[in-house]
């Protein structure tokens, strides 16, 4: 991973992941799907039982942008449901993907901390409203500087602490953020990220 910081004025990080995408409309469709749209499909599957004896419970939970991750929960938590979890300095909305009991997790694993409120889901449509002009003036910002990057998509952390914002890039070096990381912080005023794709095409 490769990070670069402003101080006290703000950051941008680096991290690749790798997503498979089919070249459908279909295809197209669902890696622009976000996590609401998700859990319209998982939302009658029931969690899996546990016995009496467990004292916490392993949780993935999927994000925007076929992300996930392994959490934990002191609790059951139905697949479908959308939760409050730990995010990146504040807290973040998912969706659970399974649910099952565990003897022990790491102590560092992140922590379911409760279902979705309606506010909550509320404010995760505005953000979603939000992404897509995000992308469109981050996309400006990265031009006028010569940074050649193309923004796919953006997400902000539900609390908005946060805004990553997924990319591609045809160089074969590590894209230079720096030049543009004070314009990026003035327009939204919290933590940049930039998260590298690896598009694989398949046949």
């Amino acid at each position: 991973m490769y990070q670069y910081g402003l101080g006290s004025v703000g950051g941008v990080g680096y991290a690749p992941c790798y997503v498979c995408v089919v070249p459908t409309a279909v295809q197209h469709n669902a890696y622009q799907m976000g996590v609401l749209q998700v859990s319209q499909h998982t939302a009658a599957v029931p969690a899996t039982a546990a016995p009496s004896a467990c004292i916490q419970y392993a949780v993935d939970v999927y994000f925007k942008y076929n992300r996930s991750a392994k959490h934990r929960s002191a609790t059951p938590v139905a697949v479908g449901a959308l939760v409050i979890t730990e995010g990146d300095r504040g807290y973040h909305m998912g969706v659970v993907a399974s649910c099952r009991a565990a003897a022990a997790m790491p102590a560092d694993t992140p922590v379911v901390l409760r279902l979705a409120t309606e506010s909550e889901q509320d404010l995760a449509r505005k953000n979603t409203q939000d992404e897509e002009e995000a992308a469109l003036r981050a996309q400006e910002v990265l031009d006028r500087h010569n940074i050649n990057i193309k923004i796919r998509g953006a997400e902000f952390q539900l609390d908005r602490k946060k805004l990553t914002f997924f990319i591609t890039s045809e160089d074969s070096v590590t894209p230079q953020f720096k030049p543009a990381l004070g314009e990026l912080y003035s327009i939204w005023k919290c933590r940049v990220w930039f998260s590298m794709q690896f598009i694989v095409t398949v046949p």
